[in-house]
């Protein structure tokens, strides 16, 4: 069996690639391919450390091609690896998650909390969107500004360009994060808000958007981790801002078929974003739980969390469904095979020698596609 895999690189250099995709042979165990994942064309213009625009981000099976993200754009490729269409709109900026639902793209837009939904043929079809939904928001407890609500009149015509950092602010539109979409047999979605901010935040992103202009931000961060290491004091997690938002919270919201969104389940006390969201079955979703390594297992009808599986405690992210009883599951450099019935890890592998690597996403790739060129035609 082929899987491929992306992945963005932290702390990459300018000279080097931002990310990679890697295509491994689940039977052998081992890595077989890589090639750069296409970069975007703003990466010098955030060189956010941890993510920002790095990398390869979700892929999908569409028809019989192929489509692989950025964070700008999606390129469609066929069995052969030639580039059948690019899917890029300006209101549709730091893809996280896609998935295919009745021959339409469904593509999560994390830096204004919508779902971008594309025609084959890369139109916009329609966007989906949280936001809207003042019950919602409230339940959230976030908070989105007169001056930083988004009609879908001004995203479909680009008014903003999200996919250019300069020309917003990203703290203003990335109130949920929505980070990854799961779509039913009966169309009903289910996204993955992977983590809103407490009101009172807001004055700390506004220290935090002053120190980065100024160039300081980044040397504060370093400094903040020389002096942990040599208190002996170790971080649980990363945090893109500089401190642990034990504060912060993580959401499951859903969309039902007549298109009314509602709070699916709530995780608080989420110090990074929580990822990867897929359907098991009728019955159950899989919801990777970042914060604490574990695989949720969500009951479809009531969003109650049925069992928790620890799988690995370094950033889970990525998670690929191969049967009824297997599942793929990223961590960092590594890959677990997951047997979904026992609640067991099968067996890791290590996608790569770089522990810079942090897988995004997992797909089993069709056999009718040729092998992983070392360079993806762009």
């Amino acid at each position: 069996m082929r899987v491929l895999i992306t992945g963005i690189v932290r702390r990459s250099k300018c000279d080097e690639p931002s990310g990679y995709v890697y295509e491994v042979d689940l039977d052998a165990a081992e890595q077989v391919a890589m090639a750069p994942t296409p970069e975007s064309e703003h990466l010098k213009q955030n060189r956010n450390p941890r993510g920002g625009l790095r990398g390869g981000r979700g892929m999908a099976i569409w028809r019989d091609c192929l489509c692989i993200s950025n964070t700008d754009a999606i390129w469609v490729y066929d069995t052969e690896w030639r580039v059948q269409r690019i899917i890029h709109h300006s209101g549709c900026a730091r893809v996280h998650d896609i998935a295919v639902y009745e021959d339409k793209l469904y593509v999560t837009s994390s830096a204004n909390d919508q779902v971008f939904v594309f025609t084959f043929d890369g139109e916009v079809d329609s966007i989906l969107t949280p936001r809207d939904n003042a019950d919602l928001l409230k339940e959230l407890e976030v908070k989105i500004s007169r001056k930083h609500a988004l009609s879908r009149e001004d995203l479909r015509a680009g008014r903003i360009d999200f996919s250019d950092p300069t020309a917003f602010r990203l703290d203003d539109y990335d109130r949920m994060h929505l980070n990854s979409v799961c779509v039913s047999g009966t169309g009903v979605v289910t996204v993955s808000l992977g983590r809103m901010l407490p009101l009172h935040m807001n004055l700390l992103l506004d220290v935090k958007d002053f120190l980065n202009r100024v160039g300081l931000y980044e040397h504060l961060i370093t400094a903040s981790k020389t002096l942990r290491r040599v208190l002996g004091v170790k971080a649980k997690q990363n945090s893109d801002i500089g401190i642990v938002l034990q504060n912060a919270a993580s959401a499951l919201a859903r969309r039902d078929a007549e298109g009314q969104w509602s709070l699916f389940n709530r995780f608080d006390k989420t110090a990074v974003p929580n990822h990867s969201l897929k359907c098991w079955n009728d019955a159950t979703l899989l919801y990777c739980d970042t914060n604490h390594g574990d695989l949720l297992f969500i009951d479809t009808e009531t969003g109650a969390i049925c069992e928790r599986m620890f799988v690995a405690s370094e950033f889970l992210r990525g998670l690929c469904v191969i049967d009824r009883s297997t599942a793929l599951v990223g961590s960092q450099n590594c890959l677990y095979q997951v047997d979904l019935t026992e609640r067991r890890i099968l067996r890791k592998i290590e996608v790569s020698t770089d522990k810079r690597l942090s897988i995004y996403d997992v797909i089993v790739i069709p056999d009718a596609f040729a092998p992983l060129p070392s360079h993806l035609p762009v």
